[in-house]
């Protein structure tokens, strides 16, 4: 079980640092980095809520690791077009 509650205190973590480094600026919301912070930090709460049978939480959290992994998707395509493109 402590391994469960450490990955929901590491993914609110990274959630937390993901938008604080987006209201400082130091990162853009339109890089993978971003996407990869939130998609990775939203399956720990996940994982977390789910077992814990918190599930307003849960829910809010599959979904918003959604978001991320469809944005993470969408960049990648288009990288490698990017990629193809210049060759």
């Amino acid at each position: 079980m402590l391994i469960i509650t450490i990955s929901g205190w590491i993914g609110m973590a990274l959630i937390l640092i993901s938008y604080l480094l987006i209201t400082t600026k130091q990162l853009s919301p339109n890089t993978i980095t971003y996407q990869v912070i939130n998609f990775v930090g939203a399956a720990g709460i996940v994982w977390d809520s789910i077992v814990n049978q918190a599930w307003p939480s849960a829910v809010f959290f599959i979904i918003w690791g959604c978001m991320a992994m469809v944005t993470l998707i969408i960049h990648i395509v288009n990288l490698k077009k990017k990629t193809h493109k210049n060759r």
